[in-house]
């Protein structure tokens, strides 16, 4: 299997997280804002700022969503033209979904 090269390593396994599957993509947003990344099913997640290597901290997390499509949602706030590294570990299957959208507040 092909090693996973990381803007920052994700953390240490995790008990619920038995997957082995990964990898990194790189992220250039087009417009400052809110935005929310969701996947369909439980994979380990972080988004990077490749400049300082330094994983961002999510402004809100849901798992689970009641969604048969979408089993987590991370918002993040971005900005635009900034590089980051959307970085996926732990999961277990070598396919996942990620819908990548603004966050339209209620």
């Amino acid at each position: 299997m092909p090693q996973v090269s990381y803007a920052a390593p994700p953390p240490e396994r995790k008990k619920s997280f038995q997957g082995h599957y990964g990898g990194s993509w790189p992220l250039i947003i087009e417009a400052d804002g809110v935005y929310r990344i969701c996947l369909d099913s439980k994979i380990w997640l972080d988004l990077v700022d490749t400049e300082t290597g330094t994983p961002l901290s999510s402004n809100l997390f849901e798992m689970q969503t009641g969604c048969e499509e979408i089993f987590k949602v991370v918002t993040y706030t971005l900005e635009k033209g900034k590089k980051y590294s959307l970085q996926l570990a732990f999961a277990k299957n070598p396919h996942a979904t990620v819908l990548i959208t603004p966050h339209r507040s209620p």
